[in-house]
């Protein structure tokens, strides 16, 4: 009797999802609502490591050097302590060495005209990774006798890619490079000159590196737990993080996270009275349908669990078909707004099924109980009052 039962009730479920036009737009109705239910879910659980990466585009947050002024670092052993850090945090890692030095236009020997400028010898792949945010007209040096020219120092010097500076440090000679690019971004590059670590080693005549330039994704406590990392491990260091930089990252995403909820609150609003709307037109042409049962025998309480699993199936149905929709919308907001794809974070499907069964049978409760108290011959004429 039971499996009976069970079997009447499932079929009565399919063909109201089957066959009746104002159950297939429910379907549609919620279907919508949870691609914009997943796509926004999406968005916020990957919101905060995508604008973390996005927010490194604008430089290092942890300065390595060497705890003792004028005292150098051993590159091996400073690469082997950052590589402490998570790596999946870990954007790009940049040691570097600095010295003073003369630049004159042309491959002469340096005269009165020469300008004196910092020259910075960095790992170019990592420097370039650390700080994506630079201007650059030209190329990025290739060989050993190519040099990148600050903004600043190039219209000193009336210098344009492709030509020829002499760079001496103190008393040694000079040395011939061929500018492959200009480089700016409002900051103290404007004013440097660059080359490869190992050029500048050469040109300076020192071992080891001045320390690192480190960009790493985390808030403020991130960057002080990797701080104490590498302390821990190299004692001679000095870590300067970039809090207050830091916490201004913090702030953004914080507002953003707030306008989310905001939205995400509207837009469920929203996708609820527009699902109480249809629901309540649905349910009112199944009117007659309710009286006869009711006349038949059936309770009310059997009526209205009939009609919310209903809605349940519907909400189901729609759920599964919104997440292939909300994929589709996360992927086409990733690319418009960080230029990267979003995937659909697991957390995100049960949240979406659950949220659309939820709120659809909520949406549902109203009207059915209703209509479902009604006398059977006040339902069957089509009398809405109890």
């Amino acid at each position: 009797m039971k499996t009976l039962r069970t079997s009447w009730f499932w079929r009565l479920v399919r063909q109201a999802l089957l066959h009746r036009a104002r159950s297939r737009t429910l379907l549609v109705a919620v279907a919508l609502a949870a691609a914009v239910l997943a796509a926004m879910l999406s968005v916020y659980l990957q919101l905060d490591s995508r604008l973390q990466r996005e927010m490194r585009a604008y430089g290092a947050n942890l300065l390595v050097s060497a705890g003792t002024t004028g005292q150098r670092l051993d590159q091996l052993r400073l690469a082997t302590v950052l590589d402490l850090l998570p790596a999946d945090r870990r954007i790009g890692v940049a040691p570097y060495l600095n010295g003073v030095v003369s630049l004159a236009r042309g491959n002469h020997a340096l005269s009165g005209r020469a300008a004196r400028t910092l020259l910075v010898g960095t790992d170019l792949a990592g420097y370039q990774k650390v700080k994506p945010h630079l201007f650059l007209e030209g190329d990025w040096p290739l060989r050993d006798h190519e040099i990148l020219v600050g903004m600043e120092v190039a219209a000193v010097l009336n210098l344009a890619v492709g030509e020829t500076v002499a760079v001496q440090a103190g008393d040694a000679a000079h040395r011939t490079f061929t500018v492959s690019g200009l480089i700016g971004g409002g900051d103290a590059e404007d004013d440097q000159v660059l080359v490869s670590l190992p050029v500048a080693r050469s040109l300076l005549g020192h071992s080891g590196v001045d320390g690192a330039l480190v960009s790493l994704v985390g808030g403020a406590g991130e960057l002080a737990a990797a701080a104490q990392i590498l302390t821990q491990a190299y004692p001679e260091l000095a870590v300067v993080s970039k809090a207050q930089v830091t916490r201004s990252e913090e702030k953004v995403r914080g507002s953003l996270t707030t306008l989310f909820f905001q939205v995400a609150g509207v837009m469920g609003l929203t996708t609820l009275l527009c699902l109480v709307t249809t629901m309540i037109t649905s349910v009112s042409e199944r009117q007659a349908e309710i009286g006869l049962k009711k006349a038949l025998g059936a309770r009310t309480p059997a009526v209205t669990r009939e009609f919310l699993a209903e809605a349940a199936v519907l909400g189901l149905g729609g759920g599964l078909l919104g997440l292939g929709l909300g994929w589709g919308l996360a992927r086409i907001i990733g690319r418009i707004t960080f230029g990267a794809e979003l995937t659909l974070p697991w957390p995100a499907i049960p949240f979406t099924l659950v949220g659309t069964v939820l709120v659809t049978i909520l949406a549902a409760l109203g009207p059915v109980r209703r209509l479902a108290g009604l006398r059977p011959a006040m339902a069957l004429r089509g009398d809405h009052r109890e």
